[in-house]
C-alpha cells in the first residue's frame, strides 16, 4: 500500500511483481541463515530453532497467505526430514492450502494466494521435464547450465500465474525471464543483508551502518534496472 502507482506499474511490466510478496524465496534464505548461524549445533536443535525463526518470521510480517503457504512447507518439509519420512512438494503444499483455507475459506479468492499456488504448482508440474531436457543437453559450461536450469524455474513458476497476471494486471510481461535472472538473486541478497544488519544493530551501530548502506546501493541497483525494463517499448503485451 506505500509504493506508489508507477513503482508497482515497473515492477508488473518487467514481470517482478512477485519479489514485493513475501513468499517461498524470503523463507528461503531465512532458513538458509538459520542453518549457516547453528550449522554446529545438532540437527534437532538446528532444525527446531528454524523452525521457531520460520513462525517469527511469519508474524513480524502480517501472516498473509504466501508468507503461511511457505511456512507451512518449510515445516513439513523439516519434520519429515527429521522423522526420515520422504514428502514432495504435492503433498506439502497440498497441507498447506487445506490449513489455510480452513481457517479462512474466502482466500480462494485472494489473487496473492492464486499467485503462490499457481507459482508452486506449475513449478512442480513442468520444472522436472525442463530440468530433463536441459541435463540432456550435456553443457560443458557449468554456468551456462546453471543459468538454463534457473531460467526453467522462473518460466515454470511465470506459466502458471499467467492466466491471473492477465486476469488481475491485463498484462504479459515479455522481458521477465530475463529480468527476474537479476532481480531475483539480488533481492535474496538484500534480504540476507537486511537480516545481517538488524543482527548487528544490536552490537555495533556503525558496523550495521555499512551493511545498510551497502544494502541500501543494491537495492537502487535493483530499483534501477527494474525500472529500465518495465519502460521499455516492448516489456509487455496488453
Amino acid at each position: 500500500s506505500g509504493i506508489d502507482a508507477e513503482t508497482k506499474n515497473a515492477f508488473i511490466n518487467s514481470g517482478v511483481i512477485h519479489i514485493l510478496c513475501v513468499s517461498v524465496f524470503n523463507d528461503g534464505y531465512v532458513i538458509l541463515i538459520f542453518i549457516i548461524v547453528f550449522g554446529r549445533f545438532s540437527i534437532y536443535v538446528r532444525s527446531i530453532l528454524t523452525v521457531v525463526g520460520l513462525i517469527i518470521f511469519m508474524l513480524i510480517t502480517g501472516t498473509t497467505p504466501p508468507v503461511v503457504r511457505a511456512t507451512i512447507m518449510g515445516i513439513i518439509i523439516i519434520l519429515t526430514f527429521l522423522s526420515n519420512r520422504s514428502t514432495n512438494l504435492f503433498n506439502s503444499i497440498s497441507i498447506a492450502a487445506v490449513i489455510i483455507l480452513f481457517f479462512s475459506p474466502q482466500q480462494i479468492y485472494d489473487p496473492g494466494f492464486q499467485l503462490s499456488f499457481g507459482a508452486v504448482l506449475s513449478t512442480a508440474i513442468i520444472y522436472p521435464y525442463l530440468q530433463s531436457w536441459i541435463e540432456k543437453l550435456n553443457f560443458k559450461v557449468k554456468w551456462i547450465k546453471k543459468i538454463l536450469l534457473f531460467m526453467g524455474v522462473s518460466l515454470s513458476a511465470q506459466l502458471g500465474t499467467i492466466p491471473f497476471t492477465l486476469i488481475y494486471f491485463s498484462k504479459l510481461s515479455v522481458v521477465s525471464i530475463i529480468a527476474n535472472l537479476f532481480v531475483i538473486p539480488v533481492s535474496g541478497i538484500i534480504t540476507a543483508i537486511a537480516f545481517i544488519t538488524i543482527f548487528l544493530g544490536s552490537f555495533s551501530s556503525l558496523l550495521a551502518q555499512y551493511f545498510a548502506y551497502a544494502n541500501n546501493l543494491l537495492t537502487f541497483i535493483m530499483m534501477e534496472s527494474i525500472i529500465f525494463s518495465g519502460n521499455l517499448k516492448f516489456s509487455f503485451l496488453c
